[in-house]
């Protein structure tokens, strides 16, 4: 319920965990390991990303450039319609296009 509060408010969150077992990556230093082998191999990934002890999660602020609002009408008066392609969460985009006044809460 965190995660949607947070990320509702247009905060981008990020999830942190560590691994006990690390096998044989447990004294990886470089590039030159030779666990890197491991690490690049896709069919390692669910062995690598498995095991998981849970931490917590954080929430980032990464607020919209002061010169956005005036884009956005700026395009909007030339006739262009605005539309956000983004990565972020689905509540974190929402939160962040009323930020932005791309939209209003209904």
């Amino acid at each position: 319920m965190r995660l949607l509060e947070m990320s509702s408010k247009g905060l981008r969150c990020l999830g942190f965990a560590y691994k006990d077992n690390l096998g044989e990556l447990s004294d990886y230093s470089s590039g030159s390991h030779p666990a890197i082998k491991m690490l690049q191999d896709p069919a390692c990934y669910s062995s690598i990303e498995s095991d998981l002890v849970f931490v917590g999660i954080v929430g980032l602020r990464d607020p919209p450039r002061d010169e956005v609002g005036k884009a956005i009408k700026d395009c909007e008066e030339a006739g262009i319609r605005v539309m956000v392609i983004t990565g972020d969460n689905k509540s974190t985009a929402e939160a962040i296009c009323q930020e932005i006044r791309l939209f209003t809460k209904k």
